[in-house]
């Protein structure tokens, strides 16, 4: 193809693209022209209200639990020799669940053979602190005080015999000392022979040791007054205690500390023959069900503050669905609300229940990895489900029914400064009215309002600089419904 007749196709090609917008922006401004929309005007989307029935419902999961489970406490304090059933078992009230070991019953009786003794022997004890001192107890008592009181006498006599050997010794050691001066003054003058100093000096000597010994054995004599001392006091205080044993504080606190120990005998001897008088060779099943847990085995000491096991009847009479409803959920709930309950145990199947118990505290729960405050809801189901303990369950319950409710769009409204809402509506002129609504149900996109009609334009997610008086051209042309 020559260069000339591309170029002339081009043209043709470009003039008709030309003829097509002409026409387009020529007919567009023709239809506004016959319908009377300002040029200027705002393009937008617009809706009519319509009818709809709202249902305001709250999803919550939960459990299928037992309304009633039965705890089985000994009755005995005993061994356990058999344990008659076992975990899942049926059980019918009245059949035998556990036997004792027989030999628990002597044992319980040399246990109230011990106890008695041990009871008379505190009542004894406590008599003989209520008991006055006697005239032996206190003769007995004086006579350790003297014998106290002689042991220091002896030891003072002992030292004044002694201070009287040191003066004799002090004496003859003057005399000694005289003596060798005088002897070595004439062995000086030549008229002493050595042989008499030497005679004097050790004299002196003698008599120093003899001194020397002589005070170390008054010192030992001295040494047991301390001890003698307080054994006197001790003896004494001994003496006022036994005298006064009724009254001092000590003696007082003695004997009521001793009337405890009596009282904790008696009562020990009470417990003990309860249990004799109590004493059952075997526990029966207190109602008909299904053994849920054991902790009883075979040579176990049952007591009473131990459960030996749990009995439930897992029938669907004695099941209940609990659901955990959100606090931020829990406003609107209200006994006899309808409910759809729906499970995996169940498969497909959706039930009909109706809300039969909202507890009256709300509590702070495990759900998954945190920690939720949430309302304890019970459904009661309206018919048969096949209900086992443990299944798990959501539940739909409908809080409110709106009945021909007048619905827009979630798009169309708008928020006030002051936290009120509104819509704009188109009017017949295409201007834009600012119309205050209510909010009240949610539908999915939907909200249904209080305040325009099916027969009013609402202008859907409009721009955000569209004001009251404004003109608008819909994008959608219709009429209304």
């Amino acid at each position: 193809m020559s260069a000339g007749k591309k170029a002339l196709i081009f043209i043709l090609i470009i003039a008709a693209i030309g003829g097509l917008i002409f026409y387009g922006v020529y007919n567009a401004r023709q239809v506004e022209a016959d319908s009377g929309i300002p040029r200027d005007a705002v393009p937008v989307q617009t809706e009519y209200p319509h009818k709809e029935t709202i249902t305001s419902t709250i999803s919550a999961k939960g459990t299928v639990e037992l309304i009633d489970r039965t705890a089985v406490f000994p009755s005995t304090q005993a061994r356990i020799e058999t344990v008659h059933v076992k975990e899942s078992d049926e059980v019918t009230a009245g059949d035998l669940i556990v036997t004792y070991d027989a030999e628990s019953l002597e044992a319980l009786r040399e246990e109230l053979a011990d106890a008695r003794l041990a009871l008379r022997s505190s009542e004894l004890a406590l008599e003989s602190a209520k008991t006055p001192p006697g005239e032996t107890e206190l003769l007995q008592s004086e006579t350790q005080i003297k014998q106290s009181e002689k042991v220091i006498q002896d030891i003072e006599a002992e030292a004044k015999s002694i201070d009287v050997t040191i003066a004799q010794l002090n004496s003859n050691m003057e005399t000694a000392r005289k003596k060798l001066e005088d002897t070595t003054a004439l062995q000086a003058l030549g008229v002493s022979a050595q042989a008499e100093a030497d005679s004097a000096r050790d004299a002196l000597k003698s008599l120093e040791d003899q001194l020397e010994t002589t005070l170390m054995q008054k010192e030992t004599a001295l040494s047991g007054l301390p001890m003698a001392e307080e054994n006197v006091r001790l003896a004494r205080a001994q003496y006022d205690a036994l005298k006064n044993r009724l009254n001092d504080p000590t003696s007082l606190n003695q004997i009521a500390a001793q009337e405890v120990s009596v009282e904790q005998a008696r009562q020990r001897i009470a417990k003990i023959q309860e249990d004799i008088d109590d004493f059952k060779e075997a526990e029966y099943a207190p109602v008909s069900g299904t053994v849920l847990t054991l902790d009883a085995s075979a040579g176990d000491m049952a007591s009473s503050g131990r459960m030996l096991m749990e009995i439930a009847d897992t029938t669907e009479d004695n099941l209940v669905i609990r659901i955990n409803v959100p606090e931020g959920d829990a406003g609107s709930l209200a006994e006899g609300q309808t409910a759809e309950i729906e499970g995996a145990a169940f498969g497909r199947e959706v039930y009909s229940g109706r809300v039969s118990r909202i507890y009256p505290l709300a509590e702070q729960k495990q759900l998954g990895n945190s920690l939720e405050t949430v309302l304890t809801v019970e459904i009661e189901p309206n018919t048969e489900m096949r209900l086992r303990a443990g299944y798990s369950i959501e539940a739909t319950i409908v809080t409110h029914v709106a009945e021909d409710a007048t619905v827009v769009s979630l798009m169309s409204t708008l928020t006030e400064t002051d936290g009120t809402y509104f819509v704009y509506l188109m009017k017949d002129d295409y201007s834009v009215e600012k119309r205050p609504v209510t909010l009240g149900e949610y539908a999915g996109v939907y909200v249904q309002v209080d305040g325009v009609a099916e027969t009013d334009r609402v202008i859907l997610n409009p721009p955000a600089a569209l004001r009251e008086g404004a003109y608008v051209k819909p994008l959608n042309f219709g009429a209304a419904p």
